[in-house]
């Protein structure tokens, strides 16, 4: 089956032509399909276990997230913690995370970031001991094909499986 596309050159495309590039198709041209939605790039993951551990403050650590709940287009690294952006895009990163040490005072802090570097603020808490230190963090990030994006945790607790995942999406 065919699709036709209406631009300057008049070309037309099959469902796997268009599937295989989407992400290089010209800025002039616009795609016209009655029910066709392609499958857009996000992962949702969280941790199985307590395996990442207490981080001194301000000592950034990338949250290798190792269970994908949801991996569209297999972009999300469970080995790494990476998401590497397919397509040149507004991406959004939300991350919630608790520290697992509940009888010692301590703070915890989430932070998105783009090829290794910080983007925007920090989200985090303190609190005194016999309690937990939680955060949630939402970003809204213009990224380029192949970049990468990771939330990284300072904690002076560790991370609580139970409480902690991320979502990466491509929204516009």
């Amino acid at each position: 089956m065919t699709v036709t596309t209406r631009t300057s050159k008049g070309t037309a495309l099959t469902y796997a032509e268009m599937d295989a590039n989407l992400s290089s198709l010209d800025s002039d041209r616009t795609v016209f399909i009655s029910g066709y939605r392609p499958a857009l790039p996000c992962a949702n993951v969280s941790l199985s276990t307590d395996t990442l551990g207490a981080n001194t403050a301000n000592t950034d650590a990338v949250m290798i997230f190792n269970i994908a709940n949801l991996n569209q287009g297999n972009h999300y690294n469970t080995t790494n913690g990476k998401f590497t952006c397919p397509v040149a895009g507004i991406y959004q990163v939300t991350a919630f995370a608790m520290d697992k040490n509940s009888s010692a005072a301590g703070a915890f802090y989430l932070r998105v970031k783009v090829n290794g570097t910080a983007y925007g603020s920090d989200a985090g808490s303190y609190t005194a001991s016999n309690s937990h230190a939680g955060a949630h963090i939402s970003k809204l990030v213009s990224c380029t094909a192949g970049q990468e994006l990771t939330v990284t945790y300072s904690s002076t607790n560790g991370v609580h499986a139970g409480y902690s995942g991320a979502t990466f999406m491509l929204i516009g």
